[in-house]
């Protein structure tokens, strides 16, 4: 492989520091996102758990309740590190200014 083909695939940041704030924008906007989005598919499964339930399917509520599990771990995961980038964020702002 060419050096420039290898640089490609990896991150290489060599960018300015607006670049990397906007880029940081662009990064929580989609965590924000994908928390949305895994938050609508946790409610409904929700309410496959309790279909589940009145109809004694416990084969498929033991699935759902461990593909919800899975999906909360995934939305603890986005939020830290959703408050991580805030935090570098606020740190690149803070030696934007001295």
């Amino acid at each position: 492989m060419t050096k420039d083909l290898i640089n490609s695939l990896f991150f290489n940041p060599k960018e300015e520091l607006k670049t990397r704030v906007l880029n940081a924008d662009i990064v929580e906007a989609t965590i924000n996102q994908l928390i949305a989005e895994l938050k609508e598919q946790e409610m409904r499964n929700a309410e496959l758990i309790k279909v589940y339930e009145q109809e004694e399917d416990f084969a498929d509520l033991a699935l759902t309740q461990g593909v919800n599990k899975g999906l909360q771990i995934a939305l603890i995961h986005l939020r830290k590190l959703n408050a991580d980038i805030l935090w570098k964020q606020l740190n690149i702002k803070i030696d934007e200014n001295d």
